[in-house]
């Protein structure tokens, strides 16, 4: 938007000094002489107006660019009942230029924002003054192993570095002794004791008490400290999982549609010759992202990774010599996207790539029904300059992080994809078949794909 209203403010100058140029020549002789012919005055009434037209164009263009990137704000304020991910509003800077209204309503979004921030944290500001008087190390891990909640206790005894919040907990316990505890106590429906050894070999005498309803594991030990923090860290969303769901069809609704996201990182880009070295998936329902049903994984691709690629996503040979092959992860894969639609940024690359990989297991496969972001927002916006990743995520409000990267890619792509569900259904497009049909009108780019392959 920046470039474009400062290329127009340069028109505008030029105008204004062509007008003042003009203006010194009827004041001369020549003007004179000019006015001769008859079109002096109206050259001079064409330039003001063409000026008046461009400082309009200019001012509506930061106006709707504003509403757009606030229509993106108000698609993710739907799903913040179950996401604690806030919306990316304007700054002052940018609301300012976009003109009054949008500063008023960018400032209503934002208090309306922070009230369901203060709405969901209220509950958990509860348990957490409840939570801090505990004297015991205190940590609570997902079904995945994600830590979700730790006290200032489990972070003395177990490593502050080791215990963050989102973090794998097998990075400072043994995996299988825990995995082990946890299956106990799942399967006797209370807590239990357990000895579980620590990654230093240290056995930690503790309870465990699985989480029924929600999965995942409180993890309770005596840490020995004389001193005590109140000091509480959590993200309990890290245990929401994604509903159940029906069959999905043409008639479902995009805002019920059970998606999985996913993106690959490979050795190159042909099809027929390279391979994948990364992995990443996240399931999506509706608006709502899923951050607890994720997959994030190297893979193995049994050659060497070109110097141009690792420029591209940093994944080394070293990296990836102990991975996974993908025969090994394959289930995984399966079980996470099963009965869902496949989304992603140029999605028929990664498809491709995938059904590469199964076929050189001998493993036939054809990807389910998918819709592709690229195609979606090209039908949308089609004077978009530039359909990059980064750049649609900057035009509809999503910051970028971990670009890159397979699992940045895809939560960066679930982002997006939830405000262009956002922007179809403004459309009157809510199913899945017609939202199939309104990608299908990106012509250009299915070309393109179809040419190289995908």
């Amino acid at each position: 938007m920046y470039r474009h209203v400062s290329i127009e403010f340069a028109v505008i100058a030029l105008l204004l000094a062509l007008i003042l140029i003009l203006n010194l020549l009827q004041a001369s002789e020549l003007g004179a002489f000019l006015s001769v012919f008859g079109w002096w005055d109206d050259s001079l009434l064409a330039l003001a107006a063409l000026f008046i037209l461009l400082d309009a164009h200019t001012r509506l263009r930061g106006h709707f660019d504003g509403l757009q990137s606030l229509r993106g704000s108000l698609g993710a304020l739907r799903s913040l009942s179950g996401d604690a991910s806030a919306a990316n509003l304007l700054s002052k800077e940018q609301a300012l230029e976009a003109g009054s209204e949008i500063v008023e309503l960018n400032y209503d979004l934002a208090a309306l924002f922070e009230h369901q921030r203060e709405l969901r944290m209220a509950p958990d500001s509860r348990l957490a003054a409840v939570l801090t008087s505990v004297d015991e190390a205190l940590l609570v891990v997902t079904d995945q192993g994600q830590v979700s909640l730790v006290n200032y206790m489990a972070k003395a005894l177990l490593g502050s570095d080791k215990v963050r919040i989102g973090t794998s907990v097998f990075a400072a316990l043994d995996r299988p002794s825990l995995l082990s505890a946890m299956r106990k106590a799942e399967r006797e429906s209370g807590p239990v004791n357990a000895k579980i050894k620590s990654v230093d070999g240290v056995r930690l005498k503790g309870r465990v008490t699985y989480l029924q309803d929600h999965g995942g594991a409180v993890l309770s030990f005596d840490s020995g400290l004389a001193e005590h923090r109140p000091e509480l860290e959590h993200d309990l969303t890290l245990h929401d999982r994604p509903p159940k769901f029906s069959p999905v069809t043409g008639d479902t609704l995009l805002n019920d549609l059970p998606v999985t996201v996913l993106d690959c990182e490979t050795t190159g880009l042909e099809v027929e010759k390279d391979r994948i070295v990364s992995l990443a998936a996240v399931r999506v329902h509706g608006y709502r992202i899923f951050r607890s049903a994720v997959m994030d994984t190297l893979v193995n691709p049994e050659m060497p990774i070109p110097k141009r690629s690792i420029g591209i996503h940093g994944i080394t040979d070293a990296m990836v010599s102990g991975a996974s092959a993908f025969s090994e992860i394959r289930k995984n894969f399966e079980g996470l996207s099963e009965g869902t639609v496949f989304v992603g940024y140029n999605l028929p690359f990664d498809l491709a790539m995938i059904r590469r990989e199964y076929r050189i297991l001998n493993i036939p496969w054809e990807p389910p029904v998918f819709l592709d972001v690229l195609r979606i927002i090209a039908v949308l916006e089609p004077k978009l300059e530039g359909y990059g990743l980064e750049k649609v995520a900057a035009y509809l409000g999503v910051d970028i992080h971990g670009r890159h990267t397979a699992l940045g890619d895809t939560l960066v792509t679930a982002e997006v994809y939830r405000r262009l569900v956002a922007r179809l259904e403004e459309s009157g497009i809510s199913t899945l078949q017609e939202a199939m049909a309104f990608s299908d009108r990106a012509m250009g780019i299915i070309r393109r794909q179809e040419e190289a392959g995908w």
